[in-house]
């Protein structure tokens, strides 16, 4: 009975496994593997504004600085006029590359109000998707204190206590 749950076990691990499908690249032959490094980013926008650097890599390194599309995801929430996107660059000679993003529309911003950009690589037909081709940077505004300073002025007797 036991070799029979065994089995059991064994066959619904091989067929389950079976329906994954590995991101496959050819860096022998030219393709280049492309990602963002991260999923998520959190963001709080201060007045003066803030710009994000979001990472990305590739698998091959090049002899000049490449390029890549960033669009934004419809599933986005907030406004346009929130952000202003940089371009993807991967420098010469290097795996790693950034996305710069700024958020400068302060007074546009709701208080206590979380938006959401999410931002998609475009892939051509010699590049693959290796880690993710997506990525979400998730931004609120900076909550705003303002100090005060209470003064007493006391009278001629402000020494007295009861």
């Amino acid at each position: 009975m036991k070799n029979i749950i065994k089995i059991i076990c064994i066959t619904f691990l091989l067929v389950s496994c079976g329906d994954f499908e590995p991101v496959v690249y050819d860096s022998v032959n030219g393709q280049t593997g492309l990602g963002f490094t991260v999923s998520t980013t959190n963001v709080v926008v201060p007045q003066e504004g803030v710009t994000v650097m979001v990472s990305a890599q590739s698998t091959k390194t090049s002899t000049s600085d490449r390029t890549f599309n960033v669009t934004v995801d419809e599933s986005s929430t907030g406004s346009s006029s929130d952000y202003t996107i940089g371009s993807l660059t991967i420098p010469a000679g290097e795996y790693d590359g950034a996305l710069s993003v700024t958020f400068d529309n302060f007074d546009g911003l709701e208080d206590l109000v979380t938006n959401s950009l999410v931002l998609n690589i475009e892939i051509s037909g010699d590049v693959a998707v290796v880690g993710s081709a997506k990525t979400t940077i998730n931004y609120v505004k900076e909550v705003v204190c303002n100090d005060f300073t209470l003064t007493i002025n006391e009278d001629g007797f402000g020494s007295e206590r009861n």
